[in-house]
């Protein structure tokens, strides 16, 4: 099973599911479950996108040999 979570730089992402021989209830059961829990990660991941503006570790840390 594949659930389709969102996008990422305008790339579709999504997550797959593999159950073993006999298991498509157990798989959709678990995917149907999850998917609420999986599209609200997805949304909140989205919203925490660093800012390009930010200055790295690596960045402060020249910065203050420079001082």
């Amino acid at each position: 099973v594949t659930v389709p979570i969102g996008s990422h730089e305008k790339c579709p992402l999504a997550v797959s599911f593999v159950a073993r021989h006999g298991g498509d209830r157990f798989l959709l059961d678990t995917v149907h479950t999850m998917y609420a829990s999986l599209q609200e990660q997805a949304s909140t991941a989205e919203k925490c996108k660093p800012s390009t503006n930010a200055i790295s570790q690596e960045e402060n840390a020249e910065i203050a040999k420079e001082k």
